[in-house]
């Protein structure tokens, strides 16, 4: 079973969550594993993060379950603490966070936003302008990504579809009743609980069938998903198909690897905002607010 790990942050006025998946045969080896990658986490961060508390629950191929457990964490982040001695002074601008890009075990890339660094630990190269990580921050992700590929935690990914089936009708559901009934599939392949996509969908006529869908209920000829029908009549959606959401862990690389790290420039620390989202305004200014000349 795929449980699902949401790290809490906190940074002076900012707050923020990060997500680690992990396999594990109940929440109980679960929230041990998860446990374990709080110190690979906070190894990158400066002493004023604080982590208060970390949410484990089951993940349904991407839906979270009731069943959950909140494990109290109340712990620091580890760069600038004296004990560890701080980063080296560098010529440095003032960013928070950096976009890692991280290769898992499947081969595959995935990018990960680390937030909560310490100032100096990002320097500009004095001849290009360029800024640069500190070889201490280097160290120090290095670090953690290995602790964690040996945890075997990551991310997930959705597992191409390989079986559709056809949708011979939609309608509003007798039993269960204010629900969506979609004929055609067999309950032999559908059942309560799974998560559906549907493919090829009128969405003229039914835009609320977008996204993702829990199944409710099903039979020998239908499956019901619990959005009320909004048609005054049936309707046959020539083409649509539905299939299976199914995910699985993409675990870290077995050796630390970080392919590249791209920092992004905050303007500032009280709102955190990234200066390539505030298309050259001053702090004072708000946003569309504009200046006209008098008379």
């Amino acid at each position: 079973m795929i449980f699902k790990g949401v790290y809490f942050f906190n940074l002076f006025q900012q707050g923020w969550t990060e997500t680690l998946y992990v396999d594990q045969t109940d929440i109980g080896a679960a929230v041990s594993t998860l446990v374990q990658a709080v110190p690979p986490l906070l190894l990158t961060r400066h002493l004023d993060v604080a982590m208060p508390s970390l949410r484990v629950s089951k993940s349904v191929n991407g839906v979270g379950s009731r069943l959950s457990q909140l494990v109290p964490i109340n712990q620091t982040g580890l760069r600038g603490n004296a004990l560890l001695s701080p980063p080296p002074s560098a010529e440095d601008v003032v960013q928070t966070a950096a976009l890692v890009r991280c290769k898992m075990a499947d081969g595959s890339n995935e990018s990960r936003l680390w937030r909560g660094m310490s100032d100096e630990d990002v320097v500009r190269d004095a001849a290009t302008g360029v800024s640069t990580p500190s070889a201490g921050l280097l160290s120090a992700i290095g670090a953690a990504s290995g602790i964690l590929s040996n945890l075997a935690v990551g991310g997930i990914t959705q597992v191409t579809p390989t079986s559709f089936v056809q949708v011979t009708g939609l309608s509003a559901s007798v039993a269960p009743v204010g629900v969506t009934q979609v004929s055609g599939p067999n309950a032999t392949g559908f059942k309560f609980g799974d998560q559906v996509r549907f493919k090829l969908v009128p969405k003229a006529k039914v835009p609320w069938l977008k996204g993702q869908w829990t199944v409710i209920a099903a039979d020998t000829t239908s499956i019901y998903i619990g959005y009320p029908w909004q048609l005054s009549s049936a309707l046959v959606p020539v083409g649509m198909q539905v299939y299976k959401v199914n995910q699985a862990l993409r675990r870290f690389f077995l050796f630390p690897t970080i392919q590249a790290i791209e920092f992004a420039d905050f303007r500032s620390r009280k709102t955190g905002r990234p200066t390539a989202l505030t298309r050259g305004r001053s702090s004072g200014i708000r946003f569309r607010t504009l200046a006209r000349a008098a008379g």
